[in-house]
């Protein structure tokens, strides 16, 4: 901590600035210091010298003067966490002080990294830094933190509080594994800036979106842990209350493993959402999204992905919601992917009817024959014909049974011959990976060994196994 004193290691330099330097105006330096600076707040430990502000403050007297006055060089800043001496601890506060009181009334970047067990003098500088650093909340802008679940009460606190007026980004993963039975409230109207919430708890403690009744300006929304153990986390009737008070939402992420009761009485039975471009779900193996599904239309869809934990003794024979949902929507959807999605192959092939446009199509724990790759070869005769023209990547995830005669032809035909004059609006297969199935190699089919010399990545069964 010694290089970073006050008045000493921060500060060394030549002390005398060029010619060209001393022609500037300071307002100008200020300026150019800003735009062509440290951006992000992990470039500007509050620990490094070499980095930000104090970097700036080492090279001569002037750009000491001019960057210590510049509040907005003070505003983003980064924490992480080292093995702490007593001594040192007392001075890290002092640092995060300074930086404080020399951003003056600018709005705060602020980037926590804080992920291992530390010595009490470690506890003791994070845990105080971690209120210093609320007690600003009211000026927080943007936050990015990993830190053990212990401290995350003291960040979330500030949703409690209804401190943060001018809060934009809040990004959040908890590192422990220590499980909980306790869910927090996160108060959405005491952040009405609010654009990105993001909140991984690694079998921490799950968080509970409160949306007061009130509309939202969130844009991307990404609550996501592991399943089991889990801790208390979202429900299905979260997911519409969601779409319904977030009409600008473009990215949803959730994980569902809390029982709502149905769907919620105040919930429109069909939300039409027109900005959503990225929904996953991943569900436990308790709760059946259908009824989500069935209130849905999305247009502006772009990725699905879809998660299902099945029950070997309870799976769906056939799951129809999302054809249902692709129907009513007809979205620009580019990439898919169903992990356990319980649906026949005929609802599967149905949905892809419906979305023309897909580049990728990944499928895990879906029992497909030949007829899927039958509708997925491309005919030259009558290219109407052809289904998802855009296809580049396709992944088969699953013991399927196709024959190897079947997976060759749907590859040739979506990769240029000799005789092709061209691809049309088709694009190219790129890549195809179908290791899991039960036909032959086909990696050593001339046709296909030249395709994979062309440029395509093929990953099929390993014939010596």
């Amino acid at each position: 901590m010694d290089d970073i004193s006050e008045e000493k290691a921060m500060m060394r330099g030549s002390g005398v600035p060029s010619t060209t330097i001393q022609t500037l105006a300071p307002e100008l330096l200020a300026e150019i210091f800003l735009h062509c600076g440290f951006p992000h707040p992990y470039q500007s430990s509050i620990r490094n010298c070499s980095q930000g502000p104090l970097l700036l403050g080492r090279v001569c007297s002037l750009w000491r003067t001019i960057s210590v006055s510049s509040s907005k060089l003070w505003s983003r800043f980064a924490i992480s966490g080292y093995r702490m001496s007593g001594i040192d601890c007392n001075k890290g506060l002092q640092v995060i002080n300074l930086w404080i009181s020399r951003s003056g009334s600018q709005l705060l970047s602020i980037y926590i990294h804080y992920d291992h067990d530390g010595n009490h003098h470690d506890e003791e500088f994070i845990h105080q830094a971690f209120q210093l650093i609320a007690a600003q909340s009211w000026r927080w802008k943007d936050i990015t933190m990993t830190i053990p679940s212990r401290f995350e009460g003291t960040m979330l606190a500030p949703f409690q509080t209804g401190c943060l007026p001018q809060l934009e980004s809040f990004d959040s993963t908890i590192t422990d594994k220590i499980n909980s039975e306790y869910f927090r409230s996160i108060d959405l109207p005491a952040a009405p800036r609010l654009q990105i919430f993001r909140h991984y708890p690694d079998r921490g403690t799950g968080v509970h979106l409160e949306f007061g009744g009130q509309m939202h300006h969130l844009k991307s929304l990404y609550i996501s842990f592991p399943l089991c153990p889990q801790p208390p986390g979202m429900s299905l009737g979260d997911v519409l209350a969601c779409l319904a008070h977030c009409p600008l939402l473009e990215e949803l992420t959730f994980t569902i493993n809390r029982d709502s009761q149905g769907r919620p009485q105040e919930i429109p039975s069909i939300i039409k959402h027109s900005h959503l471009r990225e929904f996953s779900l991943l569900l436990d193996r308790r709760f059946n999204p259908g009824y989500v599904f069935d209130t849905l239309v999305l247009p502006a869809l772009v990725k699905l992905h879809l998660v299902m934990e099945r029950d070997r003794y309870r799976d769906y024979t056939d799951w129809p919601y999302l054809k249902s949902m692709l129907a009513r929507s007809r979205p620009q959807l580019q990439r898919l992917r169903l992990d356990n999605v319980g649906m026949s192959e005929a609802t599967l092939i149905e949905c892809l009817a419906y979305v023309p446009s897909l580049t990728s199509l990944s499928l895990c724990d879906s029992h497909c024959t030949d007829a899927l790759l039958d509708v997925l070869t491309m005919d030259e005769n009558d290219p109407s014909r052809s289904m998802c023209p855009c296809l580049e990547t396709i992944e088969i995830l699953s013991a399927s049974h196709f024959s190897s005669g079947a997976m060759i032809n749907m590859i040739l035909s979506r990769r240029p011959s000799m005789n092709d004059t061209g691809m049309g609006h088709r694009k190219v297969l790129q890549c195809v990976d179908c290791r899991d199935s039960d036909m032959g190699s086909i990696a050593f089919h001339p046709e296909i060994v030249k395709c994979v010399s062309d440029g395509l990545e093929l990953y099929s069964p390993d014939p010596f196994e």
